[in-house]
């Protein structure tokens, strides 16, 4: 059943185009435009199907309307185009897209601002540019006549296309026809515009003949400054006007809205008149300037083109919209004239009395459908998609009450006669309204609604179907609701193409096509949704396109059932048998020539690609089976057997054993169609595998097969027997194949051993079969070992546990290999077969088994099954089984031998092995250390014991490994000396050449040890190699033994610094070096606090190592002990662990240049001690940073002389010496502040200018007036001159020491009175 396409496509204005040269036209023919999407796409597909923009420039929108007729003078660099390329400019921007679908015509809806987020959107695509059907026609085109009077006392006539008029189609109660959809959609336009040009003399024939070098002087100045008119211009002028004026009244007698765009060449740009023609040619025709009369000037690109096209649309969109608006209101007063529709109630009639059948005019409730169905489609053209709706709901419910056989809304009035010409007109009226309505309610973001729409309609027409005779038994029934499935999923695909978003979950399952079918008839999504059932819930259309494909194939069973059934009656015809008349339908000979199973294929594959497109891999690989089912149907085996092979690697893949075992079926059945054998004989080997359940006899059946296929003669006589070759590891073999290396590592020499065992279950085979011959393919090709069929060859066999083991021998010399051995190749259900071989190599290297191969070999061909072992993959669901090794061993109870499995370490297969040089057995051992303190050498001893029979040359390798950085602090040597030797580079590593080590021999080896960073622990590792002393040996390759001991490295002192700055007198902290370079010293005594950490200790001297001794110095500072040029301290002495030992140092820090003090606390050197531990006789010596030393008299301070001790009315003498130890002048403010605890005698304020390098004692007389911790009189002294406020430092002096702290406040301890 085919729908008109005027039923089912979304409209857009009609906008009629004339004035524009034929030969601009050509490709745009009368109507070409305006049929539509052809019948053989979908109707959504063809709607949505853009036409591809230009190479020269896409649609501008956003251009400003030109609402001036003044001519504009556009700057291009590329010249005018010629009147023929500019009007095919026009018209190809107007015709860019002649078909819309509705997501693309209803942006410019009135409604697209109050529903933006309900309606998709195209990314990059502009809002605001409405859209027009164009059709481009003659200057001389007419409109179609309006309908003549009857006489002059009759109102209007009937239309053409009314049920009322005798000559329509609808006469008399037809409801609706195509005719009056074609009708606006190709004639009657909502606007019509004229391209007129502007005369020219230049162009114009009849005009005098100007000669080829003259100018003509086209509208001279009066002296008034005003143009002169042009008597032939204003002649010319006149006509195009009246010519105008008629066509504008010949439309807007209609409603048409009408616009005239005026065509003026490059030669008017530079006349100064025409700006006055235009104005003057519009005021006659009475044109609106702003969306009725327009002005083309020369056009250069096609930018310019689509621009000038896009403001035409945008002016005389509202207008247009005004024409549709007319029509609704003329229809609207006439549908409210009617009367109800319950007034042409009568008694019920019977259907099939004869005045049932006669025709009747057409009912109220005809017209009620037929008014709502034509402001619903103007509403369309208007693109008010939400009043559409409305009204094709309206109509579409009329509509189907006159389905019934007894209206209810009419009551009494007979339905529809079925199968008669307007039932046939109803039904695919309703079909294409439903279309419609689904197609709104997802434009409008409402897809429960469209959903439940289309459930409704379905519900209903199956109802109806089944009382017309034409259920679900016939395959009418099942082309129609493909069909109704099919529209709805090209409206999805359409909409979600277009944004629309899907719910967020959805569960699609794939019941029977009948039963899916009942399921979503029978939904009520007003009592809810359930995700059980998949039609409960809006889908993508993937869904509905394999629907559509399974109505597809129940259509084609239905057809080939009926044909079966009318070949029976023709043969029971024949031998004159009775039967039941067979009813043919009407659509049997057209039934005939649908290809169902392209159909079938065509929707299975739209279904395929949108699973595709939504990642549902489950149901991809069910539309494929599908599509692989469908071409077996069609007889395209080899499509068929593509698509088997394909999902079948998968089902494969993740064990969907049932799954698998039907796609194989069908493979085998195709290969059987096309005779390709040796796919045949791939499906029945994975057949054979145990992993796919089925019957024993099926088995049988298949192994049955096998053998006759493989011994089918389909090779000629004279020819080699075809090979074939078979992985399987890429299905499911019925023998498993497990590869065992019993050892990981092989020494080189010794005899490397492997098993290969076959294991076949109870199910499989059912039959024994036997192949000809096998091969274990190696690496290293020599080494291949082909094994032929011999049942005589001798075998261990255990009948209880169905296990035989043959044991093949040694192959020592690898051209021994290649000789073929006899095993038995016999294999039974539920048995094991293990062959058991050993080879020797003489080089070292990497042994792999590749492959394991059976040959089964026969007239016509060479079967080879290939176990890749390289290719194996491991299945994750399981884990990997333990390893084992068969053992033939004698049982002493029945004097029979027994097969046991050995449990070897790992899991999995060792298909790999490694084949290294023998290990000599010359143990080492580390004498051990307890710890290793910092900076101490420390001898370490190996111990190396020979226990071979033979002599060995060996040799020794050391590295010490762990540290922490990348530093070389760690550093080992063999003689202890070369840690004094200044010439030798030590590092981490260490060899020696140890000789020969006789046979038992014993020997040490000692090395030394230093670190000199980071306490932690260390790992000594050390590495012997050694090979035999013999001739034979010299080219031998050395074996490695290697050993480890961890060694933990610990600090040997704690130190603690402790700094006192010494009190100097200025006059003798600086002397003078030369006139202008003053030397400035000062004295610190720096104690350092040295504990021993891990061991006793001896610490035989202690000294100091100054920076300021080495070049890298560049501050000018140094430090050297006062008064000694010797900086060590020679007092051996011991320290226990755990206990400390203090060394006094007093250091005089000097600058050479007063004016440059350094600018901060810099170290100046290390503390340098010489230890050793107690029972040791190698010295070590340990450096240890000073702490950071500063200059604490460089700025200007005070020193208070603090008299002790101090008593309760004893008055002491307290000083504050004021050091100015700069070379320049300082000025400063002192203030004495007073003390709650003391009574003072001696100046408040003062100001002190001191000069530099020296210094000024203020004095106090000062009574101590309570007793305990008190603070003594402030003193506060501030620099003059300076910009912000500074105070100098007053520190505290006892005797020569001062204190490192800021004395604010000084606080004293006073004894009471009477101590």
């Amino acid at each position: 059943m085919e729908y008109p396409i005027e039923l089912t496509y979304h409209p857009i204005p009609l906008m009629l185009v004339y004035g524009l040269p034929e030969s601009a036209g050509k490709d745009v023919k009368d109507g070409e435009h305006a049929k539509g999407p052809t019948e053989s796409k979908s109707v959504e597909e063809g709607q949505v199907e853009d036409h591809k923009a230009s190479a020269d420039g896409t649609l501008k929108q956003g251009a400003s309307v030109e609402t001036s007729p003044t001519v504009q003078r556009r700057g291009s660099t590329s010249g005018p185009r010629s009147k023929q390329q500019q009007s095919q400019s026009i018209l190809a921007a107007m015709t860019m897209k002649p078909s819309l679908s509705l997501w693309e015509a209803a942006k410019f809806s009135p409604s697209s601002d109050q529903s933006q987020s309900a309606k998709g959107t195209v990314a990059g695509t502009v809002f605001g540019l409405p859209h027009f059907h164009v059709r481009a026609v003659p200057q001389t085109y007419e409109l179609p006549p309006r309908s003549s009077m009857v006489n002059a006392a009759s109102a209007k006539p009937p239309s053409p296309l009314s049920p009322k008029n005798s000559q329509s189609p609808l006469y008399p109660d037809g409801i609706i026809t195509p005719q009056w959809i074609r009708k606006y959609r190709d004639d009657i336009p909502a606007v019509a515009v004229g391209f007129y040009d502007l005369w020219d003399a230049t162009v114009d024939p009849k005009s005098a003949v100007l000669p080829p070098d003259s100018q003509r002087v086209r509208s001279p100045v009066n002296p008034l400054g005003s143009h002169l008119e042009d008597p032939e211009a204003c002649e010319h002028d006149s006509r195009l006007a009246h010519s105008i004026n008629q066509r504008r009244k010949s439309f807007q007698d209609r409603g048409i809205k009408f616009a005239a765009v005026l065509v003026i060449s490059q030669a008017h740009i530079d006349d100064a008149s025409v700006d006055h023609r235009i104005a003057t040619i519009r005021r006659s025709c009475g044109l609106d300037i702003k969306n009725s009369f327009f002005v083309l000037p020369p056009i250069s690109t096609t930018n310019e083109a689509q621009e000038f096209v896009s403001n035409l649309f945008r002016s005389v969109y509202e207008p247009a919209m005004s024409f549709y608006s007319d029509l609704i209101k003329d229809v609207r007063m006439k549908r409210s004239k009617l009367p109800s529709p319950t007034i042409q109630s009568r008694p019920p009639i019977n259907p099939n009395h004869p005045a049932a059948q006669q025709a009747h005019p057409l009912n109220i409730q005809g017209w009620l459908t037929r008014y709502d169905y034509k402001v619903a489609t103007w509403l369309e053209f208007k693109q008010d998609i939400e009043g559409a709706c409305k009204g094709f709901e309206s109509a579409y419910t009329y509509l189907l009450d006159m389905f019934q056989t007894h209206s209810r809304i009419t009551p009494g009035y007979p339905g529809l006669l079925p199968g008669s010409k307007r039932w046939q007109e109803a039904r695919i009226l309703a079909d294409c309204l439903n279309c419609k309505i689904c197609r709104f309610y997802v434009f409008l973001d409402n897809g429960s609604a469209a959903l439940s729409q289309l459930n409704r309609h379905l519900s209903a027409f199956q109802t109806l179907l089944s009382t017309w005779k034409s259920g679900e038994d016939t395959y009418d029934y099942w082309a129609w609701l493909s069909k109704q499935y099919k529209l709805f999923a090209e409206t999805m695909s359409t909409a979600v193409k277009h944004g629309f978003k899907l719910p967020p979950a959805y569960n699609p399952s794939i019941p029977h096509p009948a039963s899916l079918a009942r399921s979503i008839l029978s939904i009520e999504p007003e009592h809810g949704t359930s995700t059980s059932n998949p039609g409960s819930l809006l889908q993508h259309a993937g869904f509905y396109y394999h629907i559509a494909a399974m109505c597809s194939a129940e259509r084609r069973r239905r057809f080939h059932e009926l044909q079966s059934q009318l070949a029976n009656q023709t043969a029971a015809v024949e031998t004159r048998d009775n039967q039941v008349q067979v009813h043919v339908p009407p659509t049997f000979e057209t039934e005939k020539a649908v290809d169902h199973s392209n159909v079938t294929i065509e929707l299975l594959t739209k279904s395929y690609e949108h699973f595709k497109r939504h990642k549902n891999t489950r149901m991809t690989l069910y539309m494929a089976a599908e599509i692989a089912g469908s071409y077996f149907e069609a007889g395209k085996y080899e499509m068929a057997l593509k698509f088997f092979e394909r999902i079948g690697k998968t089902y494969r893949k993740e064990q969907w054993t049932t799954v698998l075992i039907s796609i194989l079926r069908w493979s085998l059945r195709c290969a059987r169609e096309l005779g390709a054998w040796d796919h045949a004989i791939e499906f029945l080997l994975e057949l054979l595998s145990p992993r796919l359940e089925m019957p024993l006899p099926k088995r049988l059946e298949v192994q049955h097969e096998l053998v006759n296929t493989l011994n089918k003669n389909e090779v000629s006589n004279g020819t080699e027997p075809q090979e074939l070759v078979f992985n399987m590891e890429h299905i499911n073999p019925f023998i498993t194949c497990t590869v065992q290396f019993r050892k990981k590592n092989f020494d080189l020499g010794e005899d490397v051993e492997f098993q290969v065992e076959f294991a076949t279950q109870r199910e499989s085979p059912p039959e024994s079969i036997t192949f000809t011959a096998m091969e274990i393919v190696f690496d290293i090709p020599n080494l291949t070992q082909r094994y032929s069929h011999d049942e005589s060859h001798h075998a261990v066999t255990d009948s209880e546990k169905r296990i035989e083991f043959i044991e093949c021998g040694s192959v020592s010399d690898p051209n021994a290999a290649e000789q073929q051995q006899g095993v038995n190749l016999t294999f039974q259900s539920d048995s094991r077969k293990i062959i058991g071989a050993k080879l020797r190599r003489k080089d070292p290297g990497d042994l792999t088994i590749l492959a394991v191969i059976f040959l089964y070999e026969t007239k016509s061909w060479n079967i080879q099954c290939h176990y890749d072992l390289t290719q194996r993959l491991h299945n994750e669901s399981e884990a990997p089984a333990r390893r084992r090794w068969y053992k033939v061993s004698d049982d002493s109870t029945t004097d029979k031998p027994s097969i046991r499995s050995l449990l070897l370490p790992g899991r999995g297969e060792f298909f790999r092995t490694s084949i290294k040089p023998s290990v000599q057995n010359l143990p080492m051992q580390f004498e051990r250390v307890q710890h290793l303190l910092l900076d101490e050498i420390r001898k370490v001893n190996i111990l190396i014991e020979n226990r071979e029979e033979y002599a060995i040359i060996a040799r020794l390798d050391i590295h010490i490994k762990g540290a922490p950085s990348t530093d070389n602090c760690d550093f080992l040597a063999v003689d202890a000396d070369a840690f004094n030797n200044t010439n030798v580079q030590l590092t981490s590593f260490a060899n020696v050449d140890l000789g020969v080590i006789g046979a038992g021999q014993k020997v040490a080896q000692h090395f030394h040890v230093k670190v000199c960073k980071f306490p932690d622990t260390r790992v000594l590792e050390a590495v012997l190699h050694g090979r035999p002393e013999t001739a034979e040996s010299v080219n031998a390759t050395e074996s490695e033994t290697r050993e480890q001991a961890h060694l933990p490295i610990l600090p040997a002192f704690q130190i603690q610094y402790q700094a006192y700055p010494q009190a100097v007198d200025d006059a003798d902290a600086v002397s003078i070096v030369t006139k202008n370079h003053l030397r400035y010293h000062e004295d610190v005594l720096l104690c350092a606090t040295i504990r021993a950490c891990a061991d006793d200790v001896i610490i035989e001297t202690t000294g100091l190592n100054f920076q300021s001794q080495s070049p890298e110095n560049k501050n000018g500072i140094h430090w050297a002990i006062h008064g000694k040029e010797d900086t060590k301290q020679a007092l051996p002495r011991t320290i226990h662990r755990d206990q400390s030992s203090n060394s006094v140092f007093l250091l005089r820090g000097s600058v050479e240049n007063i004016h440059r003090f350094p600018p901060e606390a810099i170290s100046p050197g290390c503390l340098a001690i010489l230890w050793r531990r107690t029972n040791e006789t190698i010295p070590a010596q340990s450096f240890f940073p000073l702490p950071s030393l500063t200059f604490y008299q460089r700025y200007v301070h005070a020193v208070a002389h603090i008299p002790k001790p101090m008593q309760v009315d004893q008055p002491v003498h307290l000083r504050y010496v004021i050091h100015n130890p700069l070379p320049q002048m300082a000025q400063l403010a002192c203030t004495m502040e007073s003390s709650d605890a003391f009574c003072f005698a001696g100046y408040k304020h003062t100001k002190v200018t001191l000069l530099p390098m020296s210094c000024h004692t203020l004095s106090l007389m000062c009574w101590p007036l309570v007793p305990g911790q008190v603070r003594l009189p402030r003193l506060r002294a501030e620099w003059l001159g300076k910009e912000t406020r500074e105070d100098i430092q007053v520190v505290a002096g006892f005797g020569n020491v001062l204190s490192t702290q800021d004395a604010k406040p000084l606080v004293v301890y006073v004894l009471p009175k009477h101590v």
